[in-house]
């Protein structure tokens, strides 16, 4: 099994000599695509699903790192799992001053069987690594692609839930992740206040039923006041289910 089959670089309109690099790499497996202007994140990795040839579809930033063993391991979990989209651990690398520190991720593997399930753990938190992804193109394709909203990761997983996808996180890790304190992600804090999708997903998960308009209120205040309420909602070992009606009871 090859370590890759084909390798499809989105250069979005970069100024940092990127271009003047890859015009070095002469491999046939190997094709980059140049948007003229910057397109952002989700554009470039629906062009890069477009223009790939392949049913797997694996991603990763242009400052993280793929250990040698991920695209080998991650097909073989894939299928074994039958899996529909695959997440893994990853290497955390700070860079702190002049220093970089690695961490690794200490992680149980999840599933819609373990304890906790993926789904509810997703729900409440996106805690998987984007980078880490291999995904069948026939589910990306299903949900549209990224779409273009903010954060564009945690959204298209919540609509994998939504149509029952089958989504696993593996606890072996398959990438460095770099970690930057001036991401997006780390300066905004998520408000999925007016996000349907989110908004059914706790109603499903809460069994309390479609028109309890109260349980939407209490919802929509508590993502916006915690930037991770997946720790508010498996503090002290209750099930989700149970600590959503805890919380709902103690909501003003």
């Amino acid at each position: 099994m090859s370590y890759f089959d084909e390798l499809v670089v989105v250069d979005d309109a970069s100024n940092d000599g990127t271009t003047e690099k890859l015009e070095l790499i002469q491999d046939p497996r190997v094709r980059v695509l140049r948007n003229p202007v910057n397109r952002g994140i989700s554009y470039s990795l629906n062009r890069a699903l477009a223009e790939s040839s392949y049913d797997l579809i694996g991603r990763m930033d242009a400052d993280d790192v793929t250990l040698p063993w991920r695209f080998d391991l991650q097909k073989r979990q894939i299928k074994h799992l039958e899996a529909d989209l695959l997440f893994s651990a990853a290497i955390l690398r700070y860079k702190v001053g002049g220093l970089r520190i690695f961490i690794p991720q200490i992680v149980q593997s999840l599933n819609s069987n373990s304890s906790p399930k993926i789904d509810e753990a997703l729900l409440l938190n996106c805690f998987v690594v984007h980078p880490t992804m291999l995904a069948r193109r026939k589910i990306l394709e299903e949900l549209g692609g990224w779409p273009n909203v903010y954060p564009e990761d945690w959204t298209l997983w919540l609509d994998a839930l939504k149509s029952k996808a089958k989504i696993h996180r593996s606890a072996f890790p398959v990438l460095i992740y770099s970690i930057s304190t001036e991401s997006k992600s780390r300066r905004e804090p998520v408000d999925f206040s007016s996000n349907e999708t989110l908004r059914s997903l706790i109603l499903q998960l809460s069994e309390i039923g479609s028109a309890n308009s109260e349980l939407i209120d209490f919802a929509n205040r508590v993502l916006k006041q915690y930037k991770n309420p997946i720790r508010r909602f498996f503090d002290h070992g209750l099930d989700p289910k149970m600590r959503i009606r805890s919380l709902l009871n103690q909501a003003d």
